[in-house]
């Protein structure tokens, strides 16, 4: 099980990271066109938001099914990943009291560190219920 958790945590940095890019981490944000550029990078004019964002935990998706080989907890990626970026976008991860999307560096890195959090902690989450069910996990 300790593979399959390094490989989820490995396939998630990979698809959160390198492999999403400039353009998804800007166009998957439905807040960028009410944000400074410098907050958010910008948006992509012309490029529906939801799109981009369901493309990118589509993806995710994707990768955890390649790992765990389990439809089920691909499934519940692609719409945890989804909610949580939405979220991190929408401002939901912000200081107590705080009102609307994050718009300073350290609302920012708060929000961008929370979202990070959950993500880890659906891979363990998968792993556990797999291991609490006696579920074996992996295409390979």
């Amino acid at each position: 099980m300790l593979t399959i958790l390094f490989l989820l945590l490995f396939v998630h940095y990979l698809a959160d990271y390198p492999l999403q890019g400039d353009f998804l981490a800007k166009a998957k944000n439905h807040n960028a066109r009410t944000l400074p550029d410098y907050a958010v990078g910008g948006g992509i004019p012309g490029v529906p938001w939801y799109q981009a964002l369901f493309a990118h935990a589509f993806i995710q998706a994707g990768f955890v099914f390649l790992v765990t080989g389990c439809m089920g907890f691909a499934l519940a990626e692609m719409g945890l990943h989804f909610v949580i970026d939405y979220g991190k976008n929408a401002g939901w991860f912000r200081s107590a009291g705080a009102k609307g999307p994050c718009c300073c560096n350290d609302c920012i890195r708060f929000a961008f560190d929370f979202d990070q959090f959950l993500h880890v902690l659906c891979k363990v989450s998968y792993v556990a219920i797999a291991h609490m069910l006696g579920l074996k996990l992996g295409l390979f």
